[in-house]
């Protein structure tokens, strides 16, 4: 999973204080997200980022092939591949 924060911040035109004011996520934990220091940010911290964004959480999320391949856990009753 990777977070596409700087992605969306850049696009807003916002530096990393600007959203840190506006989210209520202090700077260092928004610098630490976009470097990919801290792993798995809280669902909370996403969705104060998301809201100062004006985009949800699943836009901030990007799944990699690995978590795509495991899908929702469950399986298509015909072929046995996850659904």
């Amino acid at each position: 999973m990777r977070i596409r924060l700087e992605e969306f911040r850049t696009k807003r035109k916002l530096n990393q204080r600007q959203l840190s004011q506006s989210s209520g996520v202090p700077q260092p934990m928004i610098s630490q997200i976009e470097t990919g220091d801290v792993g798995n940010p809280t669902i909370k911290t996403l969705q104060k980022l998301a809201i100062a964004l004006k985009c949800t959480v699943d836009d901030l999320i990007e799944e990699d092939a690995a978590d795509r391949r495991k899908g929702s856990g469950t399986q298509d009753p015909e072929t046995g591949e996850p659904a």
